[in-house]
């Protein structure tokens, strides 16, 4: 397969890897944590001493989760893809979402900034209502 550039090849082989990431926690029953893996952004950067650190940028509504109850079959897994013998850890980073044209998550946070009240909620002091 020929690529355009040298940076296209590494993200092909990184989307490779993601996925057999993904499959390989998958079929040793770690569902939850394949499905993290799955929609995060994988990397590997060479960390010196012939060792290469992987790097997974989550969502951050599943970061949490990354770096708690899956970060031990995460790292496990990511050791079998990279090899034992050069695997120099995982790292983990709250991937940064592209909101220039989600129009949805605008409305929400406008709306929870927005105080909506009813009238159950309006309290009347007869003193400030005439002003003092």
């Amino acid at each position: 397969m020929e690529f355009e550039s040298r940076e296209d090849a590494e993200e092909y082989e990184w989307e490779g890897r993601r996925h057999a990431l993904a499959k390989l926690l998958q079929s040793r029953g770690a569902p939850e944590a394949a499905a993290i893996v799955a929609v995060a952004h994988y990397r590997v950067d060479y960390a010196g001493d012939d060792a290469y650190l992987v790097t997974l940028s989550i969502p951050a509504e599943f970061y949490d989760p990354a770096r708690s109850e899956f970060c031990e079959v995460i790292a496990a897994a990511c050791s079998d893809i990279v090899g034992p013998a050069q695997f120099g850890g995982v790292s983990f980073r709250v991937r940064t979402p592209d909101y220039r044209h989600d129009a949805e998550w605008i409305d929400i946070i406008v709306r929870a900034l927005d105080r909506s009240w009813v009238a159950s909620e309006r309290v009347s002091v007869p003193a400030l209502d005439k002003g003092f």
